[in-house]
C-alpha cells in the first residue's frame, strides 16, 4: 500500500520476529506508521502497519519498543484494541476485491502490527493533486462508482460501515481499480480529555449524524461521505462542513461547476447530500446508479460474484424512493391487519398466477432460495414452519415468527413489522419491534443478524 511519500529513516529494521525486512516509511499519521517491507520467506513486497499513537506514546530509541505516557496507559491499550479490531474487520472482508487484504497480524515491541497487500497506486487525493486539483468528469465518475460498488459489498456482505470515506481513503490502482482503505484505523481516532477514542471528522465529508452522539448511522452515512468525495473530485471544490450547512451555508449544484455533469447526476449528488438522513439516498447502489445515468461509456468493475456492469439506468427512480429514504420514514406504530396464517404462500412452480413480488435469500443457510409474495396480503416470515408461511431455516438467531411482511403494489414498496427477539436490520439500523417500516424494492434486510440477508423485489 502506498501513501504520502516519507523520506525519514525507518525506526526499525525487521518486524514479525525477523520475517519482514523494513525498506522505508510509506506514510505516518498521528496514530500509526505504515512501512514498505519485503517478506524474507517469500520475497514478496508487502505493507506493514504499526500502532504508534505519537500523542500519548514514544519509541525507545535503544529497543524500538513503544512506551505509552504513564497517565495514558488506558488510552493506549484501548487504541491498541481498536487497531487489532480493524485488522479483524479487514480479515472478515478478505473475499471482497475492493478492500485491501490483510495477511498477518502480530504483536511486537509492546505494540501491534498487521500486514497488508502492497498496493502500487495512489490515493484519490494524490491523483487529484497530480491533475491540478480535480479529475476529468469521466475519471471522477468511474473512480467514485467503483468505490461505491465496493462499499455496497462491504455494507451488505460484511455489515460494516466505513464512516471515514474521503479522497484519502480511496486507493486508485494503475489499472483503474480502486481499493477502500483505513477501516477504523488508529490514525482515524483521537483521544479526548477523558481518554476516550472518537472518530476524527473530516469537514466536507462527514454528515450531520456523525457530529451528534445520539443519531443513528448506517449505509447512508457513507453515502453522504462518498457524495462529498465525488463533488470534490469532479469540481475541485469541497462542500461546506455539515454543521455550517445546518446553519445555512450552501453549495453550488454540481452541474453549475462541471459542464459535463448533467441534471440527473447533479440531482443524484444533491439527494445523497441531504442533511436529514431520513430523506437521503440510503444505498451505494442507488447513488452509483444516479451518477452513472447518462454517463458514457459504461464501465466494468469486479465484484465478489464476478463482473458487474454499471450502465445507464433504464428507468428513473420511482417518486416513492425519492420521498422515503430510511426505515424511519413512513414508520408508525400499528400493524397490517389480520394475518391469514392458514393461506399458503403461492408458488410459481405450482401453476398458480405469476407472483407479485419476491423474497430472495442472498446470504445464509438457505441462500439462493426465493419465495413468492402476493400483493395486499400479510405474510409471516421466520424459522418455524408452524408459525411462519415463509420459513428461513438454519439460523438459531431467527425467531419462529420473526417478522410480518406486506407488499403494497400500488405504492411500489413493502412494509415490515419486527416480531423477534434478535431484531430486523434495515440499512444497518435495527428496527423498533412492533413498529411498521417502509422498505423499498431491491433493498436488503438482515434477519436476526447480518448472517441471513434477504432482498425484497417486485416481480
Amino acid at each position: 500500500m502506498m501513501g504520502e511519500k516519507d523520506e525519514r529513516r525507518p525506526p526499525v529494521e525487521r518486524l514479525g520476529n525477523g520475517k519482514y525486512q523494513v525498506e522505508k516509511i510509506l506514510g505516518a499519521g498521528g496514530f500509526g506508521i505504515t512501512y514498505r517491507c519485503s517478506d524474507t520467506q517469500s520475497g514478496r513486497v508487502c505493507a506493514v502497519k504499526e500502532y504508534m499513537p505519537e500523542a500519548i506514546a514514544s519509541r525507545d530509541p535503544e529497543t524500538g519498543r513503544i512506551v505509552p505516557e504513564p497517565d495514558r496507559q488506558a488510552a493506549f491499550l484501548h487504541g491498541k484494541k481498536r487497531f487489532l479490531e480493524e485488522a479483524q474487520i479487514l480479515i472478515r472482508m478478505s473475499a471482497i476485491p475492493g478492500v485491501v487484504h490483510v495477511e498477518d497480524v502480530f504483536e511486537e515491541n509492546d505494540t501491534a502490527y498487521y500486514v497488508m497487500e502492497y498496493l502500487d497506486g495512489r490515493t484519490l487525493k494524490q491523483v487529484m493533486r497530480a491533475l491540478g486539483g480535480k479529475l476529468p468528469w469521466a475519471a471522477a465518475v468511474e473512480a467514485v462508482a467503483r468505490a461505491g460498488l465496493a462499499l455496497e459489498e462491504i455494507h451488505m456482505r460484511a455489515g460494516i460501515f466505513h464512516r471515514d470515506i474521503s479522497p484519502e481513503n480511496i486507493m486508485v490502482l494503475p489499472d483503474g481499480d480502486v481499493k477502500i482503505i483505513d477501516f477504523g484505523s488508529a490514525k482515524a481516532m483521537a483521544v479526548n480529555e477523558n481518554q476516550q477514542f472518537s472518530v476524527v471528522l473530516k469537514p466536507g465529508f462527514a454528515p450531520p449524524e456523525q457530529y451528534a452522539s445520539n443519531m443513528s448511522q448506517g449505509s447512508f452515512t457513507d453515502v453522504y461521505a462518498l457524495a462529498g468525495t465525488f463533488y470534490y473530485a469532479a469540481s475541485g471544490v469541497m462542500i461546506p462542513a455539515a454543521p455550517d450547512r445546518v446553519m445555512g451555508a450552501e453549495y453550488e449544484s454540481l452541474e453549475k461547476l462541471v459542464p459535463q455533469c448533467g441534471r440527473q447526476a447533479s440531482e443524484a449528488v444533491d439527494r445523497a447530500l441531504l442533511l436529514d438522513a431520513r430523506f437521503r439516498t440510503q444505498t451505494m447502489r442507488e447513488f452509483v446508479e444516479g451518477i452513472t445515468q447518462g454517463s458514457q461509456p459504461g464501465f466494468r468493475t469486479q465484484t465478489a460474484d464476478g463482473t458487474a456492469t454499471v450502465t445507464r439506468s433504464q428507468e428513473p427512480l420511482p417518486e416513492e424512493r425519492l420521498k422515503n429514504r430510511t426505515g424511519e420514514v413512513g414508520s408508525h406504530a400499528g400493524g397490517f391487519g389480520p394475518v391469514s396464517a392458514s393461506r399458503p404462500v403461492p408458488s410459481a412452480a405450482s401453476g398458480a398466477a405469476p407472483p407479485d413480488a419476491w423474497l430472495l435469500v442472498e446470504k445464509g443457510a438457505c441462500a439462493g432460495q426465493r419465495f413468492s409474495v402476493a400483493a395486499g396480503r400479510t405474510v409471516t416470515v421466520g424459522r418455524s414452519g408452524a408459525k411462519s408461511e415463509i420459513r428461513l431455516a438454519g439460523h438459531p438467531e431467527i425467531s419462529g415468527l420473526h417478522f410480518k411482511l406486506l407488499y403494497a403494489r400500488k405504492k411500489h414498496c413493502f412494509y415490515v413489522i419486527d416480531q423477534s427477539a434478535n431484531g430486523l436490520y434495515y440499512r444497518g439500523v435495527r428496527l423498533e419491534k412492533g413498529k411498521k417500516y417502509k422498505v423499498m424494492p431491491k433493498d436488503r434486510l438482515g434477519v436476526g443478524s447480518m448472517n441471513c440477508v434477504i432482498a425484497l423485489e417486485e416481480a
